[in-house]
């Protein structure tokens, strides 16, 4: 499918639109959860070994994602660890209310998993602009996809740089939770044309944007 073809298709934006919602949390993510450390963990050495390892979980998440993506396509999985990681997102300032050892193995969970639910974003995106366009164009088509990311940059940019919410690491913690839910419900629409038969016959939103595009179809046939 050519560029043109691809902007004029409901799944280039909604694509579009849910890269540029993942992109508020994934810019706040590294550095509000080593503000969370600092402020209730006063670790260095115990805060150093996460960031060490949720840089593990990123690569490591990244060859998983790629399995799940051979085996499920792009819109299970990603559908799934936007879920997985608004939750997350939501709960992870509530982790204060532990203290010691415990507190410590909360925070390494949350802070690896959520590195680990971000390396899935930047496998899903390609497989599903491949999916959705096919191959020949894929690069063009996949930049354009991208050019999400200047919005949704100087969002989070805006976002992190709000005098009332400097320091309210709660606050931006749920605002990222937000965004990752828009982006969550986005894809809930998003047609996968890879997806297993069994799969697409429980698709309640795949099938109910087939009946919107059939009932448009008539609608537009009755003008004409």
């Amino acid at each position: 499918m050519t560029p043109l073809e691809a902007l004029q298709t409901a799944d280039f934006y909604l694509l579009w639109a849910s890269v540029c919602c993942v992109l508020v949390p994934q810019t706040m993510l590294s550095s509000l959860s080593k503000f969370f450390g600092l402020e209730y963990i006063r670790d260095d050495s115990f805060l150093a070994g996460i960031t060490m390892a949720s840089s593990v979980c990123n690569a490591v998440g990244r060859v998983i994602w790629g399995l799940l993506g051979d085996y499920l396509s792009f819109k299970v999985p990603l559908c799934c660890l936007l879920l997985v990681w608004t939750i997350l997102l939501v709960t992870f300032p509530h982790l204060s209310g532990f203290e010691g050892s415990l507190l410590k193995g909360l925070y390494a969970l949350w802070v690896c998993l959520m590195f680990f639910c971000l390396s899935g974003v930047f496998v899903f995106t390609p497989l599903a602009s491949n999916a959705l366009y096919g191959s020949r164009n894929m690069t063009i088509n996949f930049g354009l996809i991208y050019s999400a990311f200047i919005i949704g940059g100087v969002l989070a940019a805006v976002l992190t740089r709000v005098p009332q919410l400097h320091g309210q690491t709660f606050t931006q913690f749920i605002i990222g939770g937000v965004f990752c839910c828009v982006a969550f419900v986005l894809c809930l629409w998003l047609k996968d044309p890879k997806y297993p038969n069994k799969l697409k016959e429980l698709d309640v939103f795949f099938w109910y944007r087939e009946y919107i595009s059939i009932r448009c179809l008539h609608w537009s046939l009755r003008r004409s």
